[in-house]
């Protein structure tokens, strides 16, 4: 099946005054290709508390001008990459592997003995 490339951007998706972030680098290996280490995320605390409940003095197009002008170059923003074989999955040794290994929980833990003291 083909992949539209428009799935494979990085960019801002806007609906009236909300704003979320499409953020196809860092989910690569969906798209077939080796991930690389992500940048850190935006932090859209902010805009996420917009609304447009009593906001009729702002004109959102001008608000949201440098988020619309993400979008318009979406075509310029496909995510490139080296193309994912699929061998060796966490014994891979590229940076990113080393960077995951060094940033996730790999394994679950048997849940630990509950006892009443624990509650408060």
């Amino acid at each position: 099946m083909e992949i539209s490339p428009v799935s494979q951007v990085v960019v801002s998706l806007i609906c009236f005054a909300t704003l979320e972030l499409h953020q196809a680098d860092r989910v690569m290996r969906q798209f077939g290709f080796r991930q690389n280490i992500p940048n850190d995320p935006l932090n859209l605390d902010q805009l996420h508390k917009e609304d447009m409940r009593g906001r009729t003095d702002r004109y959102w197009p001008q608000y949201h001008a440098t988020w619309i002008q993400m979008w318009n170059e979406r075509h310029n923003r496909v995510i490139q990459g080296i193309p994912f074989n699929g061998n060796g999955h966490l014994r891979d040794n590229t940076p990113y592997m080393q960077w995951y290994i060094g940033h996730t929980i790999r394994y679950v833990t048997p849940p630990q003995p509950f006892s009443d003291d624990d509650v408060s």
